[in-house]
């Protein structure tokens, strides 16, 4: 992944291995400046998941579709995103009751169906892309030619609790497509994606996503 900019990665590091039932606390990160930065902001966040070697969490995830003058489709999944081995699994409701009644087992997929379930799964849990792409800017939402630039980064609240709100918006300024990324400061990681874009068909497309981390088990930052 091109670098923008050069940032004290190393405040990352947790010691050479932590592992927790729940999120881990990143120690002493440095946080960029959130308003004049959005960029190093990212790129933070970036490195972050990157780090991940074990991670588990919960996501409810709202989709609500639009079509001209049709009635509004609106769409509530909970998942389940973990990532073991370096893979990405993420386990939706119909999964999780197939696993509970003994059919879940493994099966053997070819590596062009195992590159379709990951784009699939990206889609429903963006917030993974940050971990499994290279170049997440450019693959951070499909639909969008050119990829995402950061946009804005500012310190803000919600429910009570602090967060750094990031913005994503289309590099392409003739193309509709934003999204906010809500970051937990003290564990640098994504907690909330709220977002709407025009998909390719011309339909309005918003969604929101809350997601509570429930392990983080992350490599020290050897980057020096």
């Amino acid at each position: 992944m091109e670098r923008r900019h050069a940032i004290p990665v190393a405040a990352l590091a947790m010691s050479a291995m932590i592992a927790m039932a729940g999120p881990a606390i990143a120690q002493d990160v440095t946080v960029p400046d959130a308003v004049a930065d959005p960029g190093a902001v990212f790129d933070t966040l970036v490195d972050r998941y990157r780090r991940l070697d074990a991670y588990e969490d919960t996501v409810e995830v709202v989709e609500i579709i639009t079509r001209g003058e049709q009635r509004r489709h609106r769409v509530e999944t909970r998942l389940r995103c973990r990532i073991e081995n370096d893979r990405l699994h993420v386990d939706s409701p119909g999964g999780q009751v197939r696993r509970g009644v003994g059919l879940g087992g493994p099966v053997s997929r070819s590596a062009a169906v195992e590159s379709l379930v990951l784009r699939y799964n990206l889609w429903i849990a963006p917030h993974m892309v940050l971990r499994f792409k290279e170049n997440p800017l450019a693959e951070f939402r499909l639909g969008v030619p050119g990829g995402f630039v950061p946009a804005s980064a500012k310190e803000t609240s919600w429910r009570d609790r602090p967060y750094i709100l990031l913005e994503l918006k289309a590099a392409d300024d003739a193309l509709d497509a934003r999204y906010e990324l809500w970051v937990n400061p003290d564990t640098m990681l994504i907690e909330r994606i709220t977002g709407r874009q025009t998909l390719p068909d011309g339909a309005d497309y918003q969604t929101i996503l809350s997601i509570t981390p429930t392990r983080v088990e992350a490599r020290a930052d050897l980057v020096r």
